[in-house]
C-alpha cells in the first residue's frame, strides 16, 4: 500500500507544479503543458469540422417555393437535391401554375433526397359542370380529386349505367345528366352511363333492382352467381317492406366483369320495424348464411310465449351474405332460423334500440 501512495505521489510530483520545482522545471512542466493542450484542442476543433461538414453535406435548407410559379419551385429544389411531390388543385388566390401551401417550411434542415409535397393551383375553380364523356372511372375520379380537396364533392355520383356502344371503348363515359353548362350550384347528384363496348350476343348485364320488392328479384340474383350483400334499413311504413332503394353496380353492368374483378353488389333493402310497445323490445338479427350450389329457402321467424309466430324475412337464396335484419318482437321470443324448413338456429331476443326512418 504504502508503494502504491509513493508511487501516486511521484506520479503528481512530475506533473503538476509545487513550490519545490526550480525556476527550470517549472518551466519544462509549463511547456509540456501547452504542447499537450495544443494537441487536445487540435483534436476538438479536427472533430468539430469533421462532424459540420459531414452534416452540412447530407443536409440542405429548404428553399422558400410559395408563391412561386411551379418550373422556378422544381428548379430550386432539384438545386438542393430535393424531390417534388406536385399536387394540383383549383384554389380561387392563386394563378394557375403558382404554388401554395407548402408542407416543409422556409429554413427546414432536411437530408438530402427528401421529398417536399406542395400544391400547385389550377386557377379558379370551376362554376359550371364539365363535360366527362370520353373519361373513364378512373380519370372521373382523377379530375375531381384535383378540383375539391380531400374529395369533399357538393353533389352525389350515382352508381354509374352501363350499355353497351358500338362508338366508345369499354369504360367510357358515353353521357351524364345534368348536361355539361349546368351551373355546380344546382347540381344534386349527377348519374353516368358507360360504355360496355360493342354488343355481344349471349352477355348477362345486371338488371336494375331499385323499387322492386326483394322476393322479386331473388331468383334472378341466384343466377348471376355473383357476390352479394343485403343492408337492410329500419322504416316504419309497412307499405315500403322489402323495397330495394339503391344498388351499388349500376344496372348494365356485364356480370362476367362483375366476377372477374371480385365485386360484390350491395343492395339496400328496406324492413319494416315497428314501434316497440309496452312489453315488445326492438334488436337486429344478424345471420351469416352458408353458400350452396342451388337456391334453398331461408327463413327467419320470431315465436313468442304462446307459441305465434312472425315472419321477419323469407327469401330464396344461394347464401353466402351476412345480414343484419331489424325487428320488433315481443319479450321472451325467440328467433328462428329454418333452411329448407329445418330448424338450424335459436335464440331469444335482446333489447336495443332501433331507429326506424320512414
Amino acid at each position: 500500500m504504502s508503494f502504491f501512495l509513493e508511487f501516486l505521489t511521484n506520479i503528481k510530483e512530475r506533473i503538476f507544479i509545487s513550490s519545490k520545482d526550480t525556476e527550470v522545471i517549472k518551466a519544462k512542466k509549463i511547456i509540456w503543458y501547452a504542447f499537450f493542450g495544443a494537441i487536445i484542442m487540435i483534436f476538438i476543433v479536427s472533430y468539430f469540422l469533421f462532424v459540420t461538414l459531414t452534416f452540412q453535406a447530407n443536409h440542405v435548407k429548404v428553399p422558400h417555393i410559395n408563391g412561386d410559379n411551379v418550373y422556378v419551385a422544381l428548379n430550386k429544389l432539384a438545386d438542393k437535391n430535393l424531390v417534388a411531390n406536385v399536387t394540383p388543385r383549383y384554389s380561387e388566390e392563386f394563378e394557375e401554375g403558382m404554388v401554395f401551401e407548402q408542407k416543409e417550411g422556409q429554413g427546414s434542415i432536411v437530408k438530402k433526397g427528401r421529398t417536399i409535397s406542395f400544391f400547385v393551383s389550377l386557377g379558379q375553380p370551376q362554376t359550371s359542370l364539365p363535360d366527362y364523356s370520353g373519361y373513364s372511372l378512373f380519370q372521373l375520379v382523377e379530375a375531381l380529386d384535383k378540383k375539391y380537396v380531400n374529395a369533399e364533392l357538393p353533389f352525389i355520383i350515382n352508381a354509374p349505367i352501363y350499355e353497351f356502344n358500338e362508338r366508345l371503348e369499354k369504360g367510357k363515359i358515353i353521357r351524364q345528366s345534368p348536361e355539361e353548362g349546368t351551373p355546380i350550384s344546382k347540381v344534386k347528384e349527377i348519374s353516368l352511363w358507360v360504355s360496355n363496348g360493342p354488343k355481344e350476343e349471349g352477355k348477362k348485364i345486371l338488371s336494375s333492382f331499385v323499387k322492386q320488392h326483394l322476393n322479386e328479384i331473388m331468383a334472378e340474383l341466384s343466377d348471376y352467381e355473383i357476390f352479394y350483400t343485403l343492408n337492410f334499413t329500419p322504416v316504419s311504413r309497412e307499405r315500403n317492406d322489402l323495397i330495394i332503394t339503391e344498388q351499388s353496380i349500376g344496372e348494365g353492368a356485364l356480370v362476367d366483369d362483375i366476377i372477374k374483378e371480385n365485386k360484390t353488389l350491395t343492395l339496400a333493402v328496406n324492413k319494416y320495424v315497428k314501434k316497440p310497445e309496452e312489453n315488445e323490445v326492438s334488436n337486429v338479427f344478424i345471420y351469416d348464411l352458408p353458400e350452396k350450389p342451388i337456391p334453398y329457402d331461408f327463413v327467419v321467424k320470431v315465436t313468442d310465449a304462446e307459441a305465434l309466430e312472425e315472419t321477419l324475412l323469407a327469401i330464396q337464396t344461394k347464401g353466402n351474405i351476412s345480414l343484419s335484419i331489424p325487428y320488433t318482437a315481443p319479450k321472451f321470443s325467440k328467433i328462428m332460423v329454418h333452411i329448407d324448413d329445418e330448424k338450424v338456429k335459436e335464440e331469444e331476443v335482446v333489447a336495443r334500440e332501433v331507429e326506424a326512418t320512414n
